[in-house]
Order: C-alpha cells, then sequence, then structure tokens
C-alpha cells in the first residue's frame, strides 16, 4: 500500500493527481523503513510496541513519523475499543 502512495505511482499520472511533495515523500518512505523493519507482518500490538521505543540516533524525520503513526494506532485501538461492534 505505501508503494502505491509514493512518488512514480503510475495510477497519479492516469488520475492527474500530483506527486507527493518531496517532504512527504520521504515521511511516505520513512514510514515504509519502519513497517519492512518486520521479518514478518506484525501484529497490531507488536507494531504499537516497536513504534513506541524510543530509538538513538534515529533522524528527526523518522522520528516524527513514529511518533504520528504511533498516535494515530493508539487512537485506533481506544475508537476499536469504544465501538460495540
Amino acid at each position: 500500500m505505501l508503494a502505491e502512495a509514493s512518488s512514480g505511482a503510475q495510477w497519479r499520472d492516469t488520475l492527474k493527481v500530483a506527486q507527493p511533495s518531496a517532504p512527504l515523500g520521504e515521511a511516505i518512505d520513512s514510514m515504509g523503513r519502519a513497517v519492512r523493519a518486520f521479518d514478518h507482518p506484525p501484529t497490531f500490538d507488536a507494531l504499537v510496541a516497536a513504534l513506541a521505543e524510543d530509538r538513538p540516533g534515529e533522524l528527526e524525520l523518522d522520528g516524527l513519523v513514529r511518533r504520528v503513526v504511533l498516535s494515530m494506532l493508539e487512537q485506533r485501538r481506544t475508537r476499536h475499543v469504544r465501538s460495540p461492534w
């Protein structure tokens, strides 16, 4: 899915959608690196735990993306727990 979001995805030209800006493209790439760090698809809890870990020497953008994705997952968990379905 991240590959379809990154720069150069052919659907963008077909639908005449602009390519992502350089900073957004770098953020998408950062998300990809975080997910590819797993040998296999992680469980939801494993992904949250991995994203919650501090990483000394982490690039500023990678840290920002990690914290944003972590926040989004935590919000999703909270909504899912409260949902009656």
